[in-house]
């Protein structure tokens, strides 16, 4: 069974021989490896172009638009596997993740496999791949149908699943700054009839601070909101929209949280830069407003979660058992 492993890249010189060295000693050899340039100006297309000489199972191609999502659909488009895998260029595969998981997807015959990951912090690779070499559990189907889904455990990185080809349709790739592997996977959920999850670490991801994923261009908050919009009328079509409403805000809230963080600590960088910091409160002030509007403490699974409360707390929103009206406070770095 062909898998088409999808790796989008921007000025990734310094990484992506690592990654491909890793797909080169994975178990699984039944592969189409797929580089997308994603207008990179150092010498990343060089480097992926010798591997294609080498390799005849690399295929490179370019992608002018610059963003992950434009370079993940067009490696998409260009897959020819009956599976498809999507990996950033400056991380790690397991040895044996592909084929534990391609191996689950044939006798599950799954729409989508589930795998762990590991973030590799200070430690050498060697060690990482030690831990990852250690089994996690038991090997589990968590549903059958989307009427019968939990999001609780949906909000997983692309690179930590395989996904069946023909499952994909063109509106799960949105073209966002942050959140847009989210959205990804809020679509797949839905149409997903088989999800299997597997005891084993497929993926080492490797902490950074360059990527196509490492932006200063952060996504607008009003127009992520349009997009949760659009998500929300897709599963009132599928008729699922009522049984997963809870969930479905729990993931709006928590990703309003996390971009909500990072303009926090974008701000904190820009104290001394009046128009940078002027535009990091503005972006804070609209997220405050939408996760005010989702009366956040009316959620029992937001509740439940420490260090959403934590954070909150940080946007001035008062955490109180029922929730009422936000204070009128404003909002302020402290």
């Amino acid at each position: 069974m062909l898998v088409s492993v999808i790796i989008p890249m921007h000025n990734a010189e310094n990484t992506i021989e690592r990654l491909y060295t890793s797909l080169y000693r994975s178990n699984y050899k039944d592969l189409e490896i797929i580089f997308v340039d994603n207008a990179s100006t150092d010498r990343s297309y060089e480097k992926v172009s010798y591997y294609q000489m080498i390799d005849p199972r690399v295929k490179v191609v370019k992608e002018e638009k610059l963003g992950v999502t434009y370079a993940r659909r067009h490696g998409f488009q260009e897959a020819t596997g009956e599976y498809v895998y999507f990996v950033d260029a400056d991380d790690y595969v397991t040895p044996n993740g592909i084929a534990d998981m391609a191996w689950a997807a044939e006798m599950e015959n799954a729409d989508i496999v589930r795998g762990h990951f590991y973030s590799l912090y200070d430690e050498d690779i060697k060690h990482a791949l030690e831990i990852c070499s250690m089994p996690l559990g038991f090997f589990g189907r968590q549903f059958d149908g989307p009427s019968k889904q939990s999001f609780q455990s949906q909000n997983i990185p692309m690179w930590s699943a395989l996904y069946k080809k023909t499952l994909i349709k063109d509106h799960y790739f949105v073209n966002l700054q942050q959140g847009e592997d989210h959205l990804f996977n809020l679509y797949a959920y839905a149409d997903a009839k088989i999800v299997v999850d597997i005891p084993t670490y497929v993926y080492i991801y490797i902490r950074h601070q360059n990527g196509l994923s490492m932006t200063s261009n952060l996504t607008d908050a009003y127009r992520l909101l349009n997009e949760y919009g659009q998500i929300a009328v897709n599963y009132a079509e599928k008729g699922i929209l009522e049984s997963h409403q809870i969930q479905l805000e729990k993931r709006i809230i928590q990703n309003y949280l996390m971009l909500y963080s990072v303009e926090y600590r974008t701000a904190l960088r820009n104290l001394f830069d009046v128009y940078a910091l002027g535009i990091n409160q503005k972006r804070m002030q609209d997220i405050y407003e939408i996760l005010k509007a989702f009366k956040p403490y009316s959620n029992p699974l937001i509740r439940e979660d420490v260090s959403d409360c934590e954070m909150l707390m940080l946007t001035n929103i008062p955490c109180e058992t029922e929730y009422q009206e936000v204070r009128e406070k404003q909002l302020t770095l402290k």
